[in-house]
């Protein structure tokens, strides 16, 4: 019974994965798998790496803008004297204030404004290189994902039509129409049968756990 949950765990892990990937009620085998698409779409607002390049784009918009904003005045005080002794009642402190305002001359202005601009739009540039990646990156391992658990289906149908068979030699062997070797062979494809799903099974699992590190879901 204990082998058997085990089984039904593994079978199970897979389907809810993917159905964490998009908040989903999705279940594989009853509901239709989400497309490439929509996982993309969802990758958008959660990819550890999109949103690294997105928060780059906007800290170098805000240097833009800073960049264009006129320098603020510096004001400054200083004190002197201010434990001089006070001949005559008179105190020999001194109070100093300044109020300095920066005047950028000869295009300085101008050349950091440009400068600027041209990191933010090298960010930018990198932001849509790093998009492109990456959904050639989700292609490729959202498309490993579908074949991994295609052969689990597959490797499921073969262990059924193992028990199966193996019930039928019981029958058969029960009934003295075959001999003992046709359930022994019988119950060595059902081990093998088995032995397939869990690989497979263990594929699955590690191509959607792939695929959620890579656009940045919890795991269930």
């Amino acid at each position: 019974m204990q082998k058997q949950s085990r089984k039904r765990r593994a079978r199970a892990f897979p389907c809810t994965l993917l159905t964490v990937l998009l908040g989903s009620a999705s279940v594989l085998g009853h509901a239709e798998t989400p497309s490439y698409r929509a996982l993309l779409e969802s990758a958008q607002a959660s990819a550890p790496r999109l949103l690294e390049q997105a928060a780059n784009v906007r800290a170098a918009q805000a240097q833009e803008r800073q960049a264009a904003a006129w320098l603020n005045p510096t004001l400054s005080a200083t004190y002197e004297n201010l434990g001089a002794p006070a001949p005559g009642g008179v105190s020999q402190r001194q109070d100093t204030y300044a109020l300095t305002k920066a005047f950028e001359l000869g295009g300085k202005r101008a050349a950091r404004i440009e400068a600027e601009q041209r990191r933010t739009a090298a960010t930018g540039s990198r932001e849509r290189e790093a998009r492109l990646v990456f959904a050639s990156e989700l292609a490729v391992i959202y498309a490993t994902a579908e074949a991994m658990q295609q052969r689990q289906t597959i490797a499921e149908t073969g262990l059924g039509r193992a028990n199966d068979d193996l019930r039928a030699a019981q029958a058969m062997v029960t009934a003295g129409r075959e001999a003992e070797l046709r359930l022994a062979q019988a119950r060595a494809s059902v081990a093998a049968a088995e032995a397939a799903l869990a690989s497979s099974a263990a594929d699955a699992i590690e191509a959607l756990e792939r695929l959620s590190a890579l656009v940045g879901a919890p795991e269930p």
